[in-house]
């Protein structure tokens, strides 16, 4: 009869390759429920033979893993005349401002700000 791999694997390395699969394969479920996207856990025995007595066999075990990341959305930035990046539309403070000087201009002609207006 087989032995059952889970066996094999608790005696190999003192159980370090199937800890870290067990482990490796936790934190893909995790991501891929977060993200929705596909993850993998990829389990390796490369099997050799002993070169000076043939009833050796060698197992090197190797964990691979694909976690699927979460991405970030992308960020709107305009590039002021002087070259920052803010998030302000540096054309629509210009024409904002010029819109005060005018209010301001309108107001000391003798007609009220807006925030006055409606007040009595």
């Amino acid at each position: 009869m087989a032995q059952a791999i889970t066996d094999i694997l608790g005696q190999l390395r003192g159980g370090y390759a199937l800890h870290e699969a067990s482990k490796r394969l936790d934190e893909a479920v995790r991501a891929v429920r977060a993200t929705g996207k596909k993850g993998s856990v990829t389990l390796t025995i490369d099997i050799m033979p002993d070169k000076t007595d043939d009833r050796i066999i060698k197992m090197q075990p190797s964990v691979k893993a694909k976690i699927p990341e979460k991405g970030f959305s992308e960020g709107i930035f305009f590039v002021a005349p002087d070259g920052r990046l803010t998030k302000e539309d540096p054309a629509q403070l210009e024409l904002l401002e010029e819109r005060q000087r005018e209010g301001v201009r309108s107001i000391a002609a003798g007609e009220k700000a807006l925030s006055e207006v409606g007040r009595g």
